[in-house]
């Protein structure tokens, strides 16, 4: 199973979506990012990245409330055999 990284940059980025979130959501997204693309990356790993390769893209919905968030992410899965790094991300 790969294991997913995230750098200090990422990481920022991702609390930077706090404010827009409840707190119990933004615990469920980052344990849910973490749990579903470890777990399940042989589904994610064939949709790439229309204009490179080298990255598949992974969208992650996460519900907050009536409110329903949804994150596509672009991770990258050539860079290293054993760990996933998200690249990129939209909210």
């Amino acid at each position: 199973m790969r294991r997913l990284c995230i750098n200090k940059e990422m990481s920022r980025r991702l609390g930077e979506c706090r404010p827009q979130l409840s707190r119990d959501a933004m615990v469920r997204f980052r344990v849910g990012l973490r749990d579903d693309l470890e777990g399940r990356y042989h589904l994610y790993r064939s949709w790439r990245h229309p204009a490179d390769q080298r990255f598949f893209l992974y969208t992650l919905p996460v519900a907050d409330g009536a409110l329903t968030h949804r994150f596509s992410f672009v991770s990258d899965d050539s860079t290293s055999s054993d760990d996933l790094f998200i690249i990129d991300f939209k909210h």
